[in-house]
């Protein structure tokens, strides 16, 4: 296992244990960084993700889930190249 997938690993158990609309979570190292968030889907639309220097832009469209849907998982994973 490569070190992305061991912290897409690390990412989903810390998702599994966060709750809807805490603090973004990130971990960073010299080589990697990972953000992780867990965030009500109306709460969304528009919003930035950012870690590093990345981002990652979700759409303004306030109809980006379905109607039921409880909360939605967020992970930026990112290698560092030195």
């Amino acid at each position: 296992m490569g070190i992305l997938e061991s912290l897409d690993s690390v990412g989903s158990t810390i998702l599994s244990r966060t709750l809807i609309g805490e603090e973004p979570t990130e971990l960073s190292a010299r080589s990697v960084s990972l953000l992780v968030s867990r965030e009500e889907p109306d709460l969304l639309a528009g919003s930035v993700l950012s870690s590093n220097g990345t981002s990652f832009s979700l759409p303004a469209s306030a109809d980006l889930f379905e109607n039921g849907t409880q909360f939605v998982d967020s992970q930026v994973t990112q290698e560092i190249m030195t």
